[in-house]
């Protein structure tokens, strides 16, 4: 294959290399189970957890017993995130915060490999600004709700313990953890980003509010359309498929990312003049991250998010490797496609179509 710019560079390799790691590994897992709410929790490291009068689960990791903290609670009178939201939290935190701003709207999310919700709120306290983020799932007939409370103007902050508690817990179904893919979770579908007191599930003012949707179903008549037949590729360790037409060829994988794994690449024709490319780079990053490193590097031209068939990914270019890429983030780290080149009207018409079959298996 001739060597081509993709995606991925040295320079986020040594980025990556030296970001600091935020998980315990798992003989460090200090677990809480709430039996009585069917989840155990993986409190962070440097923290004190303790469950509460008032009902709530609090994880306190500054000076205990006061803000920052991240809070837990189950809800089992309410079977959807979207009727608890807007039909009922959001009210209660009206009656009690008189100056309450709805910050970011309640919208889908994706922490890890997991689908939630959010939204965001501000209001005073003894005359401060907080931050109050809440991240929620369905489970059944039960809502769970995961909060932080953060002042940035006295450097109280939580740090990325809300995306570690929501990434780490384990939902319960007779004291074993369950499998959420067979499951369902309410109506949640599904990552974006936020600043530095918010997690990365929850997308900046700043950053598009609005993301495009691409769907598979609506990709898929093209292919009778145009003639096109092919094949679904499992991704097996990233948890993703795409579809691959049978005209592409099996190519010899592409210079990518040190230490990454490519799982396939595929020339467009014989003459070896386009392709896509995938792979996986092992990282303790969140999506949000990796926004931030788009866009301070000179390369990459135009990231946006958009929601593909349910999971966030960031679309951009890079003009000097003619090059269209999406990345996403997995529970083993960045998923990145990588499709060449983007100028070629005539492959530009199949990279969308193989771009909108990027899905989750089932």
């Amino acid at each position: 294959m001739k060597k081509k710019s993709i995606a991925l560079t040295v320079a986020l390799a040594l980025a990556i290399s030296s970001f600091p790691v935020c998980a315990a590994a798992e003989d460090d897992f200090n677990y809480d189970t709430l039996a009585d709410w069917d989840i155990r929790i993986d409190v962070p490291p440097n923290s004190t957890a303790t469950l509460s009068s008032d009902g709530n689960y609090y994880i306190y990791t500054q000076e205990y017993g006061s803000i920052p903290y991240v809070l837990v609670r189950a809800y089992p009178d309410f079977a959807d995130e979207e009727d608890f939201v807007n039909g009922y939290f959001t009210d209660y935190m009206a009656e009690n915060y008189a100056d309450l701003e709805v910050i970011q709207e309640f919208q889908p999310v994706v922490i890890g490999s997991r689908d939630f919700y959010a939204i965001q709120y501000g209001y005073t306290v003894q005359g401060y600004d907080v931050t109050d983020i809440r991240i929620i799932k369905t489970i059944g007939d039960t809502t769970y709700m995961f909060a932080s409370k953060e002042i940035e103007d006295l450097d109280m902050s939580v740090g990325d313990a809300l995306l570690y508690v929501c990434e780490n817990c384990l939902f319960l179904r007779d004291g074993e953890p369950i499998d959420e893919s067979e499951l369902g979770s309410g109506t949640g579908v599904g990552d974006g980003s936020g600043t530095d007191s918010m997690p990365d599930a929850v997308p900046r003012p700043e950053q598009n509010s609005e993301y495009m949707e691409v769907s598979w179903e609506d990709a898929e008549p093209a292919l009778e359309e145009l003639g096109i037949s092919g094949d679904f590729v499992t991704l097996e360790e990233a948890g993703y498929e795409l579809f691959i037409p049978d005209t592409f060829y099996p190519s010899e994988l592409p210079d990518g990312q040190p230490n990454a794994d490519t799982f396939c690449a595929f020339y467009v024709s014989e003459n070896e003049d386009a392709y896509i490319s995938a792979q996986l780079v092992p990282t303790d990053w969140t999506l949000d991250d990796y926004w931030e490193f788009l866009n301070g590097y000179e390369e990459v031209e135009d990231p946006a998010f958009c929601l593909l068939n349910g999971s966030l990914f960031i679309v951009y270019f890079m003009p000097s490797g003619d090059s269209m890429c999406l990345a996403t983030m997995t529970d083993k780290g960045i998923l990145e496609f990588t499709f060449y080149p983007d100028s070629d009207s005539g492959y530009a018409d199949l990279s969308e179509i193989v771009g909108a079959s990027i899905q989750k298996t089932a």
